[in-house]
This record gives C-alpha cells, sequence and structure tokens, in this order.
C-alpha cells in the first residue's frame, strides 16, 4: 500500500508544480495607439491577476490579442479569474482581431470579462 500511496502523492505535486501558469506582461503600454498585445496564455494570465485595488489603469486600457491562444492550461490551474468585478468593471477595450481563445476554464461562473 505505501509504494502507491508514494507514487499517487509523488504524481499529485508534480501536476500541481508544473500546472502553474507564470503571468508574463504583455508587449504595449495599453495606450491607443500602443496596446498591450496579448499573445499567450501567460499574457491573458497577468490581466486576470489583476486585483479591483491595483487595477484602475489595466482596465481602461486598450488590448489587441495578436494570436490564437490555447488556454486548456487553465484547468489544471484551477482556472483563470475574471478580468474586471462588479465593483471595478472592465472597461477597457480587447480587440480579439478574429483570433480564438479555446479551451478557457473559469474559476467562477459570471463569465471572462467583468462588466
Amino acid at each position: 500500500m505505501a509504494p502507491k500511496l508514494t507514487i499517487v502523492l509523488a504524481m499529485s505535486i508534480f501536476n500541481i508544480l508544473y500546472s502553474q501558469i507564470i503571468a508574463e506582461r504583455p508587449l504595449g503600454d495599453g495606450t491607443e495607439g500602443d496596446p498591450y498585445r496579448i499573445s499567450s496564455l501567460e499574457n491573458l494570465w497577468w490581466l486576470s491577476e489583476k486585483t479591483p485595488q491595483k487595477a484602475a489603469p489595466e482596465f481602461l486600457a486598450h488590448y489587441i490579442q495578436t494570436n490564437d491562444i490555447d488556454a486548456t492550461a487553465t484547468r489544471d490551474a484551477g482556472g483563470i479569474s475574471q478580468i474586471g468585478r462588479q465593483k471595478n468593471k472592465f472597461q477597457g477595450k480587447y480587440d480579439g482581431r478574429e483570433h480564438s481563445i479555446t479551451g478557457l476554464f473559469l474559476n467562477q461562473q459570471e463569465g471572462f470579462f467583468g462588466w
């Protein structure tokens, strides 16, 4: 019994350590002339990590999506947080430029952008 438990425990720790998504600030400065360029899941994660207390500039900024994004890793990471909240709504502009985000798993039921 002990060897099986050890293997299961080791696999669980491995999954936790390697299913983490590291946030990465996108290129751009968020202005209309130089929007943040969302090109990866790590860029989306960066935006989703903004909290209401420190998010006002990001929630008013301009974004363009420059690639299709595979977000299936969000399931193993426990889901991605909503961008914006009821009290601090996302009021920026996000232009997907006909790119897609597939496999996105949210950690709540309210939708990806909070208005």
